[in-house]
């Protein structure tokens, strides 16, 4: 038997390794970005989305579109981007 089997030192099972509780925060925070590509924006003719433009150019501001559901802007017409709904500050 070896010496070192007996020193009181418990390393834990590997497969126990990387559990975390309900009380423990992860050592490493996952980094999430506060604005997602829109998947309707792809779905969008050109036709669509020049009569969107011409809308929000009328009103003067950015618009949504809950047709759509995208947003559109006066400048940059539709948008590509949307804001990320899991984003925390």
């Amino acid at each position: 038997m070896s010496k070192h089997c007996n020193s009181g030192i418990n390393y834990g099972s590997p497969l126990n390794q990387g559990v975390l509780t309900a009380n423990e925060a992860p050592s490493v925070a996952v980094n999430q970005r506060s604005t997602i590509i829109n998947p309707n924006y792809a779905k969008l003719t050109e036709k669509q989305k020049d009569s969107l433009h011409k809308k929000a150019m009328e009103a003067g501001k950015v618009i949504y579109s809950k047709k759509f559901k995208v947003e559109v802007d006066p400048e940059d017409g539709v948008l590509q981007r949307m804001k990320n709904p899991n984003y925390k500050k």
